[in-house]
């Protein structure tokens, strides 16, 4: 959302099961609401297809509802927010 503040939480980098490095980053919304439908988001279930990310990241799909907290690859938060 532009010219919101979000709150930006942890900075992660992991190996996926196929052996890519991946940048990730978990914001929150403090309005608590409208998330990242992108790449890692909530609803992106192919990118979290692999349960050891979940397990160390503590993400949990069934818990995650349109709370405000998010996660996103680095990049796109690079390209997305020009102020931090």
């Amino acid at each position: 959302m532009q010219g919101h503040a979000y709150s930006l939480l942890r900075v992660e980098e992991e190996t996926t099961g196929r052996g890519e490095t991946v940048q990730l980053v978990q914001l929150r919304n403090p309005w608590g609401s409208t998330e990242w439908t992108g790449k890692w988001g909530d609803a992106d279930g192919v990118s979290w297809a692999d349960r050891r990310i979940k397990q160390r990241l503590d993400y949990d799909p069934k818990a995650s509802g349109d709370d405000g907290l998010f996660w996103m690859e680095f990049e796109d938060f690079c390209h997305s927010y020009s102020t931090m």
